[in-house]
């Protein structure tokens, strides 16, 4: 329900599967919010009755009341290295729309480990995932893009950088490796990339007040 000041909140960040809705749903309600976004992982194994399970979450998180729970499509994006897989993946999405799914997630692979068939870094403004958006234009869906993590994580993987604490306890989060684009690099191809879809709608959010100023 809205607060004090007449303002309805959503949980735009939530991962959880079919078995677990009732359970979700219920700490939402008891929070008062009005909505959430449900990012749901898709391995590419999946294949007939895991498929059906999606397709039923999809459709009673459609139906939840007093409002809807919208759901996200995350395919794994290991099929890069297979030429068609632009392809395929935008039919899926074509055809998970009319299912009900809200949009698309891309997270932070995209540009730091996932590679193309040429064995090179794909970044979101690789022309060959233009099937991709261009789906989402055509079917006005949405595309949640985790495109990069704090700069901290790029700096030296030592005591001088303020995040050296979390980064000994999670060192997959460094960055600051040979090979790797720097983190000025790994947000510029989301620019580049609505800027080739004049069409595209583009709203950014910050999670991070260093972000703040770079809200557009």
């Amino acid at each position: 329900m809205p607060d004090s000041t007449g303002t309805s909140f959503i949980d735009c960040h939530v991962h959880f599967s079919l078995e677990h809705f009732d359970d979700f749903t219920g700490e939402f309600d008891a929070a008062g919010l009005m909505g959430a976004w449900n990012i749901v992982r898709v391995p590419a194994a999946y294949e007939g009755a895991t498929w059906k399970e999606f397709h039923a979450l999809v459709e009673r998180s459609l139906a939840h009341k007093p409002y809807p729970v919208f759901t996200f499509y995350w395919p794994d994006y290991s099929g890069l290295t297979d030429p068609a897989f632009p392809k395929k993946c935008a039919r899926r999405i074509r055809e998970l729309s009319k299912r009900g799914i809200a949009g698309l997630k891309v997270w932070q692979d995209m540009g730091l480990g996932l590679k193309g068939p040429d064995g090179k870094l794909m970044m979101l403004d690789d022309e060959r995932l233009d099937p991709l958006w261009e789906a989402l234009i055509d079917l006005k869906l949405i595309l949640i893009a985790h495109v990069a993590d704090p700069a901290n994580f790029w700096l030296p993987f030592d005591e001088t950088n303020p995040s050296y604490e979390a980064l000994k306890r999670r060192p997959d989060w460094h960055f600051g490796k040979p090979g790797l684009p720097s983190h000025t690099i790994i947000r510029r191809p989301c620019s580049s990339a609505t800027a080739r879809n004049p069409s595209w709608e583009t709203r950014a959010l910050a999670i991070l007040p260093s972000d703040c100023e770079t809200l557009q």
